[in-house]
């Protein structure tokens, strides 16, 4: 059978801007595991994920209050790395907030922190091929 397989989207991501990713790698450093998720530097503490880069910027899980004041910044939304597929938890900071890194430390602590609270997430065995 010749089927038509959906095109993966993940291969049409391109990378994120260069001052996102100057800022992301400076503050981020010392700040949980660092490591990559899809080619994006993110950040994980007690293995949940609780920021990182992406295409169109750096993403942020907050709990509901912080989400809820964080979308009340003008350029600020939801993030959802595939149209109609928003990851609950999870908001994309404005670009111009790469221009101060201050406020990016701040956002990255409180995240950092709400993480914290979480459960420690286990990892799962890889299942065979």
């Amino acid at each position: 059978m010749n089927e038509k397989r959906k095109a993966d989207p993940a291969k049409k991501w391109g990378p994120a801007s260069d001052e996102w990713t100057r800022v992301y790698i400076k503050i981020a450093a010392g700040i949980g595991d660092q490591r990559r998720m899809f080619g994006y530097p993110c950040a994980f503490v007690n293995g949940n994920m609780f920021a990182g880069l992406f295409q169109t910027g750096l993403f942020l899980r907050l709990s509901e209050p912080e989400r809820e004041k964080f979308l009340r910044l003008k350029g600020a939304s939801r993030f959802e790395p595939m149209p109609g597929r928003p990851m609950r938890e999870y908001v994309t900071a404005p670009a111009g907030m790469a221009r101060h890194p201050e406020v990016v430390a701040e956002w990255l602590r409180r995240a950092c922190a709400y993480a914290s609270s979480l459960p420690r997430k286990e990892k799962r065995p890889r299942q065979p091929r």
